[in-house]
């Protein structure tokens, strides 16, 4: 197995959205302790009480408490749930980059997000691996946390 990133701020880090239907007429969530009043959207594998581990821009952690209104292991349930306005929910930033753009989310609490999570290639075992093979894993491993390093697109 190859570690191809480790850097907290790939597409990989979980962000925190909203419907701006949903957050309509409610105030500004800028800390974690806010959210005991929004309802939230978590990953079945979290169970019913969930607590996430948020880091600030400047490193400093909370950890929050939530009992999701809605539970599912699958992220692309729990973007569509977000964007139908089911409350906030928290998605890796590459799946709900366009919809920050088209206004469709939006990024609450900006100045806090879930560490980013490590890519990683696996593969059953070097030995007897094509050379081809081996070749994909270190152009993979050379080439996307350059790549990684670009997200956003444009900024």
């Amino acid at each position: 197995m190859t570690c191809v990133s480790q850097d907290p701020h790939t597409p990989a880090r979980l962000i925190l959205t909203a419907a701006p239907a949903y957050l309509g007429g409610r105030p500004a969530i800028e800390q974690p302790e806010q959210f005991t009043r929004f309802d939230t959207i978590g990953a079945l594998r979290g169970g019913p009480e969930q607590v996430w581990t948020l880091t600030r821009v400047d490193a400093r952690p909370a950890r929050m408490s939530t009992r999701p209104r809605l539970l599912c292991s699958d992220v692309t349930t729990q973007y569509q749930a977000a964007l139908g306005g089911a409350g906030v929910a928290l998605l890796p930033l590459r799946v709900a980059l366009l919809s920050l753009q088209e206004g469709a989310l939006v990024h609450v609490a900006k100045d806090w997000s879930m560490p980013g999570l490590n890519i990683h290639l696996t593969y059953a075992t070097r030995r007897g691996m094509l050379p081809s093979v081996r070749t994909l894993i270190d152009h993979l491993a050379q080439h996307i946390p350059a790549t990684l390093a670009q997200w956003p697109p444009g900024g």
